[in-house]
């Protein structure tokens, strides 16, 4: 036979409810509290700088407590353990000599050292041992702030006027745990700040070294080219004179070739002036259409017509851009056939950008050497000249291809990015 149980036997009695009532009142009320004051941790990170930003934390968390005393620190990357904020007024009454702002890794002791160590929360309601000088600390409750499974902090609060009890430490612990995804974010910033910082010295030191190295080359390079130009000159002049004196064929032919060597020797220091000035000058927006008249105002065209269509057009880049339409118009005239009558500047827009087009009407360029062209050390003269020409364009960033149809001229297009050229109305 089944046993009834007596409905009042298990009934809890009115006491019990209502002490299970107050108790969950309690524990709703500790969450508020702690989830109110997390909230405004939240805020104080967001908007106070490092200098204030530990100290009014702690300043909510003593309130919070019902403390006198407390301490908010974090851990570094190499295992310090670093103070920003002690509670101010400990620095009036605390005499001690030393008053530590970093505890290396190895210095670590006492009751918060073994919190973080075994990252577990530790308290204790009777009066701790201090060093002399130090404010007596009567009882302490130490917190470490751990994030995903690490001490990344911890707070330590004392000299609460009752004792520290689990009321204490679940509230503590729930601001902790709020705080800790903040902190680390704070520390990670903090940590890049700090890198970047590095980085741009670093950077920095190798720029002015560059800065250094590259005045020393310019230097070198401005003696050389003078030096070796005084020598040239000379060797020229004695050659020149050595012909007019002299009517022996096979000795005219030799002198002659020295003055061709001479020639072609200068033309090779005249380049490397202009190549170490490459990326040099700032650049700005530049007429083309005088670009290229100052570019071919030093050559004899002699015969050659040069129709200038570049009105209107403005391209970032510096004043090497003139080297540009020098030796353009240069290479027609030593490399044209003889045949060249004219030559014709002018720009075409398309999606992408801008060309810019020169063209003449000489023997133009066989396929086979289309690239090769452009490569240092290749033609009859120097080599330097379109060589030149594509590193003076790289510099801002714009590139040039020939594309004529040999035996009908040369076409040069030197491709402009959107943002490196401009069309101006002219008044």
């Amino acid at each position: 036979m089944a046993l009834k149980r007596d409905k009042q036997e298990n009934a809890p009695q009115a006491s019990e409810i209502s002490e299970h009532k107050r108790a969950d009142e309690m524990a709703q009320g500790e969450m508020e509290q702690a989830l109110s004051i997390a909230n405004k941790i939240a805020e104080i990170f967001l908007t106070v700088p490092d200098s204030e930003m530990y100290g009014d934390v702690l300043e909510l968390v003593l309130k919070a407590t019902k403390s006198k005393y407390g301490v908010f620190g974090y851990i570094t990357d190499n295992s310090d353990l670093v103070i920003p904020s002690l509670t101010r007024n400990v620095w009036d009454q605390c005499k001690m000599l030393k008053k530590k702002i970093v505890y290396p890794r190895d210095t670590w002791g006492g009751i918060w050292g073994r919190a973080l160590v075994e990252q577990k929360t530790l308290y204790t309601n009777e009066p701790l041992d201090v060093p002399e000088g130090h404010v007596p600390i009567l009882k302490v409750l130490v917190v470490p702030i751990i994030h995903r499974g690490a001490a990344i902090g911890h707070f330590q609060v004392a000299n609460k006027t009752a004792d520290y009890d689990e009321v204490d430490i679940r509230f503590l612990e729930s601001i902790a745990n709020h705080t800790a995804p903040i902190l680390h974010a704070r520390l990670q910033r903090d940590k890049e700040e700090r890198e970047r910082k590095r980085m741009e010295k670093e950077l920095k030191a190798s720029l002015r070294k560059l800065k250094e190295s590259e005045e020393k080359l310019q230097l070198v390079g401005r003696l050389t080219r003078h030096d070796a130009g005084n020598k040239l000159f000379i060797i020229n002049g004695f050659a020149q004179i050595a012909i007019q004196n002299t009517k022996d064929e096979v000795l005219l032919g030799y002198l002659k070739q020295i003055v061709d060597a001479v020639e072609i020797a200068q033309n090779v220091l005249a380049f490397s002036k202009k190549y170490q000035e490459l990326g040099v000058e700032e650049p700005q927006w530049r007429e083309m259409r005088a670009s290229c008249d100052i570019g071919r105002f030093n050559i004899n065209l002699n015969s050659i017509t040069l129709i200038n269509d570049l009105e209107g057009l403005e391209i970032f880049t510096d004043s090497l851009i003139e080297q540009v339409f020098y030796n353009l118009v240069d290479n027609t005239i030593r490399h044209g056939g003889g045949e060249v009558t004219e030559i014709r500047v002018f720009y075409d827009e398309f999606e992408k950008g801008l060309k810019l087009i020169y063209v003449d009407d000489g023997v133009g360029v066989p396929e086979s050497e289309k690239e090769i062209i452009f490569e240092r050390g290749y033609g009859a003269n120097t080599g330097y000249g379109l060589d030149l020409i594509r590193k003076t364009l790289e510099i801002s960033r714009m590139d040039i291809k020939e594309t004529g149809e040999p035996g009908k001229g040369v076409r040069f297009e030197i491709s402009v990015p959107k943002d490196r050229y401009r069309l101006v109305e002219q008044e």
